[in-house]
This record gives C-alpha cells, structure tokens and sequence, in this order.
C-alpha cells in the first residue's frame, strides 16, 4: 500500500502527469508523480491513496 501524501492531490495526479499547482521544481514534481504512477502498478501494491482525492471513500484495508 502506498499514501501518496504530498506528490499529488488525486489518483488523477499521477495517472496524467498532473504536477501541483505550486512547486519549487516541476520536473522532480513529475519524477515523484511518475515513481507513484510505477509503483501504483506493482502487483504486490493493494492500494495507492493520495490524502485529497475525492474518488477515496472511508473504509479498512486489510494487509
């Protein structure tokens, strides 16, 4: 399972390059977003969260 805290607002971040509005420099912004995008595809990852996005309901993961 990944949080994906600070790289992105929503899964739509690093599903389409979205970088943040404000960042000191775009291209690690984009670097981060693609490290998720990869690891987000893994098949060992269940889940991939970022803290803002809408489209994430409450609910348990169970490891």
């Amino acid at each position: 399972m990944l949080l994906a805290a600070g790289v992105g607002y929503a899964a739509k971040s690093w599903k389409e390059g979205l970088t943040p509005g404000v960042v000191i420099n775009r291209q690690e912004a984009a670097n981060s977003l693609n490290w998720v995008k990869q690891k987000s595809q893994e098949s060992n990852n269940i889940a991939t969260l970022a803290n803002h996005d809408p489209e994430v309901k409450p609910g348990i993961i169970t490891l």
